[in-house]
């Protein structure tokens, strides 16, 4: 890898450029997200579980835990799961997040039920959140194209300024030698 490749991945520009990539192709396609993220799960699963698997059978020693094995091969059996029923999954997770929250919208009804007395702020909080997450569950459940479009773009934008802040934040300043090396080239 050259000396300038290798400066560029240091400096942070990489991480944010792809960051701000990755954010603009979630705006311009948001309905490929979730498919992208089940695929890319699928893939890491699949390689993580398959590298687990051949290390359980190079390591000849008596180190060998029949646990690791049984990890990898569920690793790999999940990744091509994953990467063979995509919809599915898609869909098993939409219905395991609306879940999520009609539990978490009973559980603050239930607290907005304890507080009724006092009215005070943790009773109008309680109250307005299991509203919210209720909707949200059920917006879930009929109609996630509607979510799926609002969380794409809302993480496509977070994406943008996240990778922007890097590039311009975190990004490491030329040191004494580099700073000598731009010098003398403009010098020439």
């Amino acid at each position: 890898m050259s000396e300038n490749v290798k400066k560029i991945l240091k400096s942070y520009w990489f991480d944010g450029l792809l960051l701000v990539f990755i954010g603009i192709w979630i705006l311009v396609w948001p309905n490929a997200a979730p498919k992208i993220i089940c695929v890319v799960t699928g893939i890491v699963l699949a390689v993580l579980g398959l590298l687990k698997t051949i290390g359980f059978f190079k390591n000849k020693n008596n180190g060998r835990k029949n646990q690791n094995l049984l990890i990898g091969l569920i690793q790999l059996a999940l990744g091509v799961a994953f990467l063979a029923k995509t919809d599915f999954f898609i869909d098993f997770f939409k219905v395991v997040i609306a879940v999520l929250m009609l539990y978490a919208c009973i559980l603050m009804l239930v607290q907005a039920y304890d507080q009724r007395k006092e009215k005070n702020a943790k009773f109008k909080a309680a109250v307005i959140f299991a509203i919210v997450t209720l909707a949200l569950a059920v917006i879930i459940l009929i109609n996630p194209i509607f979510l799926i479009h609002v969380i794409s773009r809302l993480t496509g934008i977070a994406l943008i300024v996240v990778g922007l802040a890097i590039i311009f934040v975190l990004r490491k300043p030329a040191d004494k030698e580099e700073k000598k090396e731009i010098e003398d080239k403009k010098n020439k």
